[in-house]
């Protein structure tokens, strides 16, 4: 036997020896969601699309909507205020059960007080395994409840082929459904719960075209697919030079790593805090001096310097957005423009950084404006941060941050020295509306609705992903043939 048909041989074996094994769940832990729609609290009402899952530091965008459902039990639709203002996939308002699950609205859905019968969701299309990445994420209304989950491999939502399944309780996501009605019931303020599936390592499968869920009583709500690997910020390494902790390099789950000093820095343009008490994280509380006192978080790549505690602003008008300058003393957060070219690429574009001012079970979320003229934000919740540090020394500083000019012409008061956990996340800037190859300029930061005060320390966009120029690729193909003839040589000889 040839080495290669030893190898084919153990492979199958492999394989066969794992479909075997019982499939175990391993909690694939959703920790936050982004919709299409908020209040301005960390609630959702009304219609509110999941456009984004963060799961086990992951973040999954462009998500794959069931196409269609079939609900063979009793129940009751979910539907916020009874009047649903959304539409599912065709365009038309719902009148069955499976139609409130066509869609990615978090508060509509189906109630069934035992649940015990099958409901199968069918993708329409294959949906590949990403590997250990979750693949599909369930999402469930008022309780944390187990459910059943099965693959579907083939047949159709009425006659589906079964494969594996397992067995996965969901967790508390942090966020309301409000005024969800069930056949003129006010549920209300009914919290959400998601999960992660894993069709290989949950389900025992290389791919599905649907999955069938039960549960003993649970609201299913939303049920979607991945599109494909999903990206964040998953590391970041730092070196101390003196007082400062310096950034030194970013890694994502699809650029890898990358070189601090190769990320777009930023300038800042607006500054104005709904306070003025400890808005600068500055160790020893050293004063760099007049127009340098914003190189605390433009000028830098320390993770212990910072301008923090701006205040909270809304989704901002254009004209709101036209205001914004050194001389605005209205609108609430840190404006930057970036130092060079920006470009909404795949997957994460821009990295925030936070310091946590009362340990990392403290940490807040933040809003991201466009400043382009387009209105859109984009609220940035505390679960969705993916890495964090360790604590570093540093001190707050009262100046006046009632706008950038009296910030750097104003005074500089030394405040009470800390010491506090960094923590990061990455932006993708599809999420704020814009489209791949966009260019952005700006963005204005602020604290998030109903959220605490967030401790901006580092922003910076990532460098556009390098493309192989003409001349390379030609080369690289000369390359190929080279070897390619070099090995029919060989073969011939």
């Amino acid at each position: 036997m040839t080495t290669r048909m030893i190898r084919a041989l153990l492979v199958v074996v492999a394989a066969t020896s794992m479909l075997l094994l019982p499939q175990v769940s391993r909690a694939v832990v959703v920790t936050s969601i982004q919709t299409d729609r908020f209040n301005g609290t960390d609630d959702l009402d009304d219609v509110a699309n999941i456009i984004r899952v963060t799961s086990n530091g992951i973040q999954h965008r462009d998500l794959i909507v069931p196409t269609d459902v079939d609900i063979t039990g009793g129940g009751a639709v979910l539907i916020p205020n009874n009047l649903y203002e959304g539409q599912n996939n065709s365009g038309a308002t719902p009148t069955g059960l499976s139609d409130v699950l066509l869609n990615a609205d978090v508060t509509t859905g189906y109630t069934d007080p035992s649940f015990t019968t099958p409901v199968n969701v069918m993708f329409g299309q294959t949906i590949v395994d990403n590997g250990a990445q979750p693949d599909v994420f369930l999402f469930d209304i008022t309780t944390g409840d187990t459910w059943t989950v099965t693959a579907i491999t083939g047949g159709t939502a009425t006659a589906p082929v079964l494969g594996g399944s397992a067995s996965i309780t969901a967790n508390n996501i942090g966020l309301d459904a409000d005024t969800i009605r069930a056949s003129g019931t006010d549920i209300a303020a009914a919290d959400l719960f998601g999960f992660g599936v894993d069709i290989s390592g949950d389900l025992g499968e290389a791919s599905v075209i649907g999955v069938r869920v039960t549960s003993s009583g649970a609201d299913p709500s939303v049920v979607v697919a991945s599109s494909g690997l999903g990206d964040s910020l998953t590391a970041a390494t730092t070196m101390d030079v003196g007082d400062l902790t310096n950034l030194t390099s970013v890694t994502t789950a699809l650029r890898g790593t990358i070189d601090a000093a190769d990320l777009v820095g930023v300038t800042v343009f607006h500054l104005h805090a709904a306070s003025n008490s400890n808005t600068v994280l500055s160790p020893g509380a050293a004063d760099p001096g007049g127009a340098l006192r914003t190189s605390l978080i433009d000028g830098d790549l320390a993770l212990n310097t910072g301008l923090i505690n701006p205040g909270g602003a809304g989704t901002l008008t254009a004209a709101e957005q036209a205001s914004l300058g050194p001389a605005n003393a209205n609108i609430n957060g840190l404006g930057v423009n970036f130092d060079r070219r920006l470009e909404n690429g795949p997957g994460i574009d821009l990295v925030v950084f936070d310091i946590a001012t009362n340990g990392f079970g403290d940490v807040d979320g933040f809003l991201v404006n466009r400043i382009d003229g387009v209105e859109g934000s984009l609220f940035v919740t505390p679960g969705d941060y993916t890495i964090t540090g360790a604590n570093l020394p540093t001190q707050l500083v009262t100046p006046d941050s009632s706008s950038l000019g009296a910030f750097i012409a104003g005074p500089w008061n030394a405040g009470n020295g800390v010491s506090q956990p960094w923590v990061g996340v990455g932006i993708d800037l599809s999420d704020l509306g814009y489209l791949e190859g966009d260019i952005v300029n700006g963005l204005l930061f602020s604290d998030g609705p109903g959220s605490g005060n967030v401790d901006f320390v580092l922003i910076a966009g990532l460098p556009t992903a390098p493309v192989p120029e003409p001349a390379t690729l030609g080369l690289l193909g000369i390359g190929a043939i080279g070897l390619l003839g070099r090995r029919r040589r060989r073969q011939a000889a």
